[in-house]
């Protein structure tokens, strides 16, 4: 009753009305009642289509029946996530544009009028030829796994490319496959900032059924390597929907880059891209088992064009992509040279270069910032990691190339005993049984602790390591600074820190760092008020994370016991960043915008967390010392370069 209420009081005749608006109902009744209660928008068509394994689901409809305008069953089965999407577009194949959202996912106040407004323009610039955005998604949208639990398709995304591939079953896949495809033709997605929404976490049964049907085929990635040449999309084009071509915005260039994907489905110029074919016997496997399951190559016209040794299961689609490795080491410096102990390219390990006098390494970069060659380092990490299985690296350690890593022998500051002589292993150990957020090693100022494991607030960037799932909340580094001192994008950094995983930037004290000092090399302002009152800008005013502010945050100390992950997100929730943070700031759009980008999706959507973030700020103190007190001193304005 509640939910037929709310239809009836939406209001008539809206401009612009939203045509068609479908639901996967594969979740549960509850699910489905939230979803339809979150709408706020009227709606030409609303259909629903859902899974016959829950009964609970159709007892509902029945209720609905008669009391919902517009409201419309699609008929089907166990179709899976692409066979229903499918279903729902081939409902109303006149509508312009299809809105699709799972039962998870609620709608925030007022995104249904931005996201209508949004596909209606966008499909009259497509119309005109002033656009190539046929897939539109909500800006807010705290899902693992990318705009695929709510998107708009444009009619002109479907006739160019038709429909979802559905041989990618129970889910996952079937989305990047699309993209592939759209990009094929030049066309692309496009981020509504504007609209939020939220998903709810799948039910626990759903999800072992889905995970048990996803393994007989590893999620779809035998299938994609067979389709495609490579079992992973993410990297082969870029944000902006660049073709195998490295594009920089702001210089308006693009550099070719080596073909990743095949051209044509299955390496066949004589198979459009709108062309799908069900493999039933594929679909079968997946369903019963026993699995591994393949696609049977004899279903297509010319199997001789596949690449030599084309994936067809299990076994071959790892050769298909990078080794999966757990860190990667970021050098920057003037030239390559032998690291003090020298650091190897491992089965767990890789490193990177990045120059800017001397070329010779992975990536040369000249006249750039010391922010800018981390963000340049970051951002060829995670193609590369884009490209391995299972999210790739889960840390990002950052290296000057003048660091020296030592191994220390004093047994009060071994955290345990057993640890490895060689200081990359032993560093990389303690990465994995501690798991911290940032993990760095003692320095000249912090020599003096004389515990195994501390927290200190400013470290420093000479050597730390990032772990995956903080990617779009403390990095990448904030570059606004840099036109004063190359020294403050760091402490924005550490002011980060400070606020979302306080106990949980972990220094092992089992390891020191040296180097020599950049005197000559950084734009070397020291205001040290200037980057603080940038990262405190970027709150509310009434934020609790206010608190993580001292008078003097440069003494190493800090108070608190280090934190085991012990399984804790580092993912921040939608609704925490938002309660604490503005969204106007720089900090905030840039971080945003990051997020958005289908690279990092992919990557966080890779988490080991099996509980949700604990917030973990720094508690300052209204009286005391000044490395306790909190900080209230006015900010300078117009800080920012």
């Amino acid at each position: 009753a509640e939910v037929a209420q709310r239809f009836r009081d939406l209001p008539r005749n809206p401009d612009p009305a939203i045509p068609v608006l479908g639901i996967t109902a594969f979740q549960d009744a509850d699910g489905l009642h939230r979803c339809l209660r979150s709408i706020d928008h009227p709606v030409s068509r609303l259909l629903v289509f859902h899974s016959p394994h829950v009964p609970a689901v159709q007892q509902f409809l029945n209720l609905l029946k008669g009391k919902v305008p517009g409201l419309t069953v699609v008929p089907g089965g166990d179709l899976g996530v692409a066979g229903a999407w499918n279903a729902l577009m081939d409902a109303d194949r006149a509508a312009p544009y299809w809105l699709m959202v799972q039962d998870a996912v609620t709608f925030q106040p007022g995104a249904l009028l931005e996201l209508a407004a949004a596909a209606r323009q966008e499909g009259v610039r497509v119309e005109q030829q002033k656009s190539n955005r046929v897939l539109l998604f909500p800006g807010a949208l705290n899902a693992p796994d990318g705009p695929w639990p709510c998107f708009i398709l444009l009619r002109q995304g479907r006739e160019a490319v038709g429909a979802f591939d559905p041989n990618f079953y129970p889910s996952e896949g079937e989305g990047l496959d699309y993209l592939v495809r759209l990009s094929h033709r030049g066309l692309w997605i496009q981020n509504i900032s504007a609209a939020a929404v939220r998903i709810a976490a799948p039910s626990v049964q759903g999800a072992k059924v889905l995970r048990a049907q996803q393994r007989r085929h590893d999620g779809g990635r035998a299938y994609f390597a067979l389709k495609w040449g490579r079992a992973d999309t993410a990297g082969v084009f870029d944000e902006e929907g660049h073709w195998d071509q490295q594009c920089k915005a702001a210089a308006g260039t693009c550099e070719p880059r080596q073909p990743v994907l095949y051209s044509h489905p299955f390496n066949d110029p004589s198979i459009p891209l709108s062309e799908v074919s069900l493999d039933p016997r594929l679909r079968r496997c997946i369903r019963v088992g026993p699995g591994p399951c393949h696609y049977d190559k004899s279903r297509l016209r010319n199997p001789q064009l596949l690449a030599p040794g084309a994936s067809n299961g299990d076994e071959d689609v790892e050769a298909d992509v990078m080794p999966h490795k757990k860190f990667v080491y970021l050098i920057q410096g003037p030239r390559v040279h032998t690291m003090d102990p020298p650091l190897e390219v491992t089965e767990e390990r890789d490193v990177i270069w990045l120059t800017h006098k001397e070329k010779g390494g992975d990536i040369f970069f000249p006249k750039s910032s010391w922010t800018q060659g981390r963000n340049r380092l970051l951002d060829e990490a995670m193609t590369r990691a884009s490209q391995m299985p299972h999210g790739g690296y889960l840390y990002y350690i950052f290296m000057d190339a003048d660091v020296i890593l030592r191994s220390r022998t004093d047994k009060r500051l071994l955290y345990r005993d057993g640890l490895p002589p060689d200081p990359y292993d032993r560093f990389e150990v303690f990465l994995q049984e501690w798991e911290p957020a940032v993990g760095t090693v003692a320095y000249w100022w912090t020599l003096y602790d004389s515990t195994p494991l501390s927290i200190h607030h400013n470290n420093d960037a000479v050597f730390s390591a990032h772990h995956r799932d903080t990617l779009s909340y403390s990095l990448p580094y904030m570059e606004d600074l840099d036109c004063r001192s190359w020294y403050y994008s760091q402490h924005i950094v550490n002011s980060l820190n400070a606020m979302l995983y306080n106990t949980h930037r972990v220094q092992c004290n089992a390891l020191e760092a040296r180097n020599e000092e950049h005197v000559a090399l950084y734009k070397r302002e020291m205001k040290w008020i200037t980057p603080r009152c940038m990262a405190k800008s970027a709150l509310q005013p009434d934020s609790a994370l206010q608190k993580a502010f001292v008078v003097d945050p440069n003494p190493a100390y800090t108070p608190g016991q280090p934190t085991k992950r012990q399984g804790m997100a580092y993912s921040i929730p939608q609704e925490y960043w938002d309660a604490h943070f503005t969204k106007d700031h720089p900090y905030y759009r840039r971080m945003q915008a990051f997020r958005q980008r289908l690279v990092v999706q992919q990557l966080l959507n890779h988490t080991t967390a099996t509980s949700p973030y604990v917030p973990d700020a720094r508690d300052c103190q209204p009286t005391g010392p000044d490395d306790h007190r909190c900080f209230d001193q006015t900010c300078p304005a117009n800080v920012v370069c």
